[in-house]
Formats: C-alpha cells, sequence, structure tokens
C-alpha cells in the first residue's frame, strides 16, 4: 500500500511538470502547441509531424502511455495511384503499393519491400511503417499508411517529453493526455533562436528503499540466529530437566520400593508375634 502511494505522488508529480512550459536558453518566445491526433493516423504539430500507434491509460493510477512516430506523414495509396514520395524533415523517401489484402499489404520504401500486417507497426529501411486501414471499393484497393523516422514511447509516469532536432531547430515533443486505444493530445515547443530547455524530471529514490531491504533483511537474520540460539538453550534446559525428573522420579522409586519392603517385614514380624503370644497363650 505504501508503494501504491509513493508511485500516485510520483506520477502526479510528473503530470504536474510535463504541463510546466519549456523556456529558451535566450529568453526568447517559446512557440507551442499541441492537437490531438487519432490512433494510426498522423497530424503536423508546429511543423513537425507526430503519429499515433498505440495508446492506453490507467485512470485509477491517472498513468497514461503513448507510442509516437517521430517526423512523419499519413498518405493513401490504391491500385490507380500505387506510387508517392513523402517529404519528411529528416529526408525524401518513395513508397509503392505492392499488393493489398484485408489484412495485409506489400509496400516498398526506396525500393526495399516488406508485407505490413492491418493496424502492426513495422519498418522498413529506417522508417516506420503502420498499415492503418485496408478497403475494397468499386473494385479499387485503397490502403492508409502512417510511416515516419522514430518510434519513441512517452507516458507521465516515466519519460513524458523528448527532444529532437531536425536541421536547425530542436523539438520538445511532449505527451499531454492519452485515451486507450482511441487517440492522444501531444505538444510540440520550439525556439525561434535560442535552445528550447525542457522541465528537468525528478529521479525517483530508491537508495533508501535498498538500505532499508538490506537492513531489515539483515536484523531478521540476527533475530533469526538469536531465536536459533535461545531455542537451543531451552531445549537443553528441557532435557537436563527430564533427566533430572528421570532420575529424581527413579530414585524416588528405589526409596518407596526401599521403604515397602521395611514396611513388609515390620508388617510380617508383628503378626508373627501376635501368632507365637496366642500359642503359649493356649499350649500349642
Amino acid at each position: 500500500m505504501k508503494n501504491e502511494a509513493i508511485g500516485l505522488l510520483f506520477t502526479i508529480l510528473l503530470i504536474s511538470l510535463v504541463s510546466a512550459k519549456s523556456t529558451c536558453s535566450d529568453n526568447s518566445f517559446i512557440v507551442s502547441d499541441q492537437k490531438e491526433i487519432n490512433i494510426f493516423s498522423s497530424r503536423s504539430i508546429n511543423g513537425l509531424g507526430i503519429g499515433v500507434v498505440k495508446t492506453d491509460e490507467v485512470n485509477l493510477l491517472r498513468r497514461i502511455i503513448a507510442d509516437l512516430i517521430v517526423d512523419s506523414t499519413k498518405l493513401t495509396l490504391s491500385n490507380k495511384t500505387n506510387s508517392q514520395e513523402i517529404e519528411l524533415l529528416s529526408g525524401k523517401h518513395t513508397v509503392n503499393l505492392l499488393n493489398a489484402t484485408d489484412t495485409t499489404a506489400t509496400i516498398s520504401v526506396d525500393g526495399e519491400s516488406k508485407d505490413i500486417t492491418l493496424q502492426e507497426r513495422d519498418s522498413i529501411k529506417d522508417l516506420t511503417i503502420v498499415l492503418a486501414k485496408s478497403s475494397l471499393i468499386n473494385g479499387e484497393r485503397t490502403i492508409e499508411v502512417t510511416i515516419g523516422k522514430q518510434l519513441i514511447t512517452l507516458s507521465n509516469y516515466e519519460k513524458p517529453y523528448e527532444k529532437f532536432t531536425f536541421g536547425n531547430t530542436t523539438y520538445v515533443v511532449e505527451l499531454f493526455s492519452a485515451s486507450r486505444a482511441v487517440n492522444a493530445i501531444v505538444i510540440v515547443s520550439y525556439c525561434k533562436t535560442g535552445d528550447i530547455i525542457a522541465p528537468e524530471l525528478p529521479k525517483k529514490e530508491v537508495k533508501n528503499e535498498t538500505n532499508k531491504t538490506v537492513e531489515n533483511s539483515t536484523n531478521n537474520k540476527d533475530n533469526n540466529k538469536t531465536e536459533e540460539k535461545n531455542t537451543t538453550q531451552i531445549s537443553v534446559a528441557e532435557v537436563n530437566a527430564k533427566n533430572n525428573n528421570v532420575s529424581s522420579n527413579e530414585t524416588n522409586k528405589s526409596v518407596g520400593t526401599e521403604i515397602e519392603k521395611t514396611d513388609n517385614k515390620e508388617e510380617a514380624g508383628f503378626f508373627k508375634g501376635i501368632w507365637k503370644w496366642i500359642k503359649n497363650l493356649f499350649g500349642f
């Protein structure tokens, strides 16, 4: 229960920091914008394409997480328009649709091809690609693809933001909110002049807990040793007591036997004397 409470406080602290504004090193004006992006889609935020691959949330712990494709775009390919050139901040690429079904598509990027499964991420060349949709309308096969440079995972309890540099511009990509398997709100910020400075994240303090665990473990071992020692001493005492009781009982038994023998002898002598007196009295 204590660990869960600490985790919740840490998460709330991170949420507060994530919401904080980044700054520019020269105190110049920072450009920041946010947009809601549906899963398997991509949108441009401050000139940087952001795609959403996966989202999740845990309401009880106020935790959110999202897999994003940074420097991405979304394109539509079909039997008729099966080739398209895309221009990302990281470079230009040619994407071709070779074949497709309801659940898969064979796609090539710059001459290298691969079969991509529907709504699962994969990579071709150095790009991450997701087949968002595949449909057949009036005999024409059409697919929607989200493709981009770098796949990242952001969350409000481990890494809520990350910095990227394309050309002469450095961006801070920040996860603001997320809904499970639906969408995510992403913030992209940059400085027109100067370097962008993101808020510093706190680090979990695990040293004290580790030391405490080691200390408790050592104390438990010492206590166990003491208990074992006391148990041994008690056992010896009990054995000695038992031996003493046995010896005492045997001694008492022996004394009792001797007394009984003596009593029997005295009793026999008494009756023998009575019988002799009777014999003398009557002249037997």
